[in-house]
């Protein structure tokens, strides 16, 4: 009989997980990202963030704003920490990540069909992609002139 119950409880606790798998994605990324070294995170968010530009449909704001959530976790890790030649590589990935994100992006943006509050979503995101890339340049400088 407890064999029943526990099956029942399981399948009652399993049902809300299935109907939300964006709810279940962003959870595993958020403790993927927390787990990760502080030198990587920035290029993990980048990773993450392709994925789920990838995964965007007509008119689907809940990914935008997962991407967006996303963009702020890369903003805040660009100072990679440890070897200078490792920081700067880390950085290339990361901005060659970006650019295809800013890709991504613009192609969404150019679909004729999009409501008004969907296309400022997308134009703010891509507008953060920009400002992100450029700080990106800049850590690169100042990476650079540690290795020199």
């Amino acid at each position: 009989m407890k064999l029943f119950y526990g099956n029942i409880f399981v399948v009652l606790l399993a049902i809300p997980l299935l109907l939300a798998p964006l709810w279940i994605e962003s959870s595993y990324d958020t403790v993927s990202l927390w787990l990760t070294p502080p030198s990587q995170k920035g290029l993990r968010a980048a990773n993450i963030a392709l994925e789920r530009a990838g995964e965007i449909t007509e008119q689907d704001l809940s990914r935008v704003y997962a991407v967006q959530e996303l963009l702020t976790v890369i903003e805040q890790n660009l100072d990679v920490p440890g070897n200078p030649y490792k920081a700067l590589r880390t950085l290339q990935e990361t901005e060659g990540r970006l650019r295809a994100l800013q890709d991504m992006i613009t192609g969404l943006r150019e679909y004729e069909g999009n409501s008004e509050q969907y296309a400022l979503v997308l134009q703010h995101a891509s507008i953060r992609i920009d400002l992100i890339l450029q700080e990106i340049e800049f850590a690169k400088e100042k990476t650079r002139a540690k290795i020199e």
